[in-house]
């Protein structure tokens, strides 16, 4: 048997193998990428499986073998063909099945008779010196890819409805609720921590990773900004998965909210539109999300209206003003919700933030101004209100303002549905 896997160390580093092999393998690695893949096969042959005191040996990503005959007994990645120097023999705890699986914990005996270390619990040398096995000696194999019950890939709706946890860039930057629908930046695994956790039943501890690969960070473990720019799965990117309803696992379509490491809970400000924090002390309701696998957007509207402006435009005022486009003489024939989407490229000198906020018929819809940006470069972002409305004719107009200094957009466009009757 050989399955591809990535070998956790005790404090969430990954043994890596230097260039993907070839020289020292140590546990460094930050988070799981190429170099920190290995192939682990049973020394019997393809047929046997990897099991508690079987002989097993772990290819690099090269294609070299993985033997203790470095200095002291340090890990290298330098043998072409697997021989008696590249079996080790698979060790699981107590408490553990015998059989290695995803999330399962195991230690490595090498041919001289020692267990592998992860100096320091990960971070230093991997090296064959110890004569127990103890936290250090005991890795965690996370299978490479996942397997179905410890991956749940889904959009993460707001109690809004109208929007989406969005990672800037796809992941490595800033996470806001800004996003309309479920595409690539408002896409997420949750991962399961550990084997308890596959399946995601309430309770589980879990991460929660971006298209790019990064993670949600409840900064400081919780208490404040929630960003999308975690490396690698820590104690901040650590959430504790709580199930809302009566079922006590999390599927497509169900409730759900996330527990920082101090105890505070994942919130939407304002239930969507806005920024992502773990202040919530118990599950709110803008702390409350909702898993959905669509991508399409969150509405079937029965009415769709847009106006677009390719020009730039620029303001340095405090107080809100128009900026075009707008949209009027938009007609409801009875009461409805309308959602607001401007979608636009925008950016602003430094030291400045432009926010936005869109209006119907003068009055300001949810949740209220926002952040757009604080970035000195262009980039597209955005920002959907919305408000129920009675039957008439509405005029809808998005409006700007600079918190100081000059602020900038172009490109950008108005796109309003009436969800329900129109």
């Amino acid at each position: 048997m050989s399955v591809a896997m990535h070998l956790k160390t005790a404090n969430g580093y990954y043994a890596q193998a230097t260039n993907g092999g070839g020289g020292e393998v140590s546990a460094r690695g930050p988070w799981p990428r190429e170099w920190e893949t290995f192939t682990m096969r049973s020394a019997a042959g393809d047929w046997a499986d990897l099991t508690a005191g079987s002989a097993v040996q772990l290819r690099a990503a090269n294609g070299q073998y993985v033997t203790a005959d470095g200095p002291g007994g340090a890990l290298v990645a330098t043998a072409q063909t697997p021989t008696a120097s590249t079996r080790f023999t698979l060790i699981t705890p107590a408490g553990e099945p015998s059989a290695l699986g995803h999330l399962g914990g195991f230690g490595l005996k090498a041919p001289n008779g020692k267990f592998v270390c992860a100096e320091g619990a990960g971070g230093g040398i991997l090296v064959a010196n110890r004569d127990v096995m103890g936290p250090w000696e005991t890795f965690v194999a996370v299978l490479h890819p996942e397997p179905s019950d410890a991956v749940l890939t889904t959009g993460i709706r707001t109690i809004s409805k109208v929007h989406f946890l969005q990672a800037d860039s796809g992941g490595g930057a800033a996470l806001s609720a800004r996003g309309p629908w479920a595409r690539e930046w408002e896409t997420f695994d949750l991962v399961a921590a550990d084997r308890a956790a596959r399946g995601f039943t309430n309770g589980a501890r879990v991460h929660v990773r971006t298209d790019s690969g990064h993670y949600l960070q409840a900064e400081g473990g919780g208490g404040g900004k929630v960003s999308a720019a975690g490396p690698w799965p820590r104690e901040w990117e650590t959430f504790t998965l709580v199930v809302v309803g009566r079922r006590p696992w999390l599927r497509p379509g169900g409730s759900f909210a996330l527990r920082a490491a101090n105890g505070r809970y994942v919130e939407a400000e304002a239930g969507g539109g806005g920024a992502v924090v773990a202040t919530a002390t118990t599950v709110t309701n803008a702390a409350t999300f909702t898993a959905t696998d669509r991508v399409e957007p969150p509405h079937q509207s029965l009415t769709v209206d847009m106006a677009a402006a390719a020009r730039e435009d620029l303001t340095t005022s405090t107080a809100f003003t128009r900026l075009v486009p707008g949209l009027g003489s938009l007609r409801t024939t009875a009461p409805c919700t309308m959602v607001a989407t401007f979608v636009g490229e925008a950016r602003t000198a430094p030291g400045a933030r432009l926010e936005v906020r869109v209006t119907v018929d003068g009055k300001v819809m949810n949740p209220g101004p926002c952040v757009l940006t604080d970035s000195t470069t262009y980039a597209t972002r955005a920002y959907a209100a919305w408000t129920d409305v009675a039957p008439g004719y509405h005029t809808v107009d998005v409006e700007w303002r600079s918190t100081g200094g000059q602020v900038l957009a172009r490109n950008r466009s108005l796109t309003v549905q009436v969800v329900g009757a129109a």
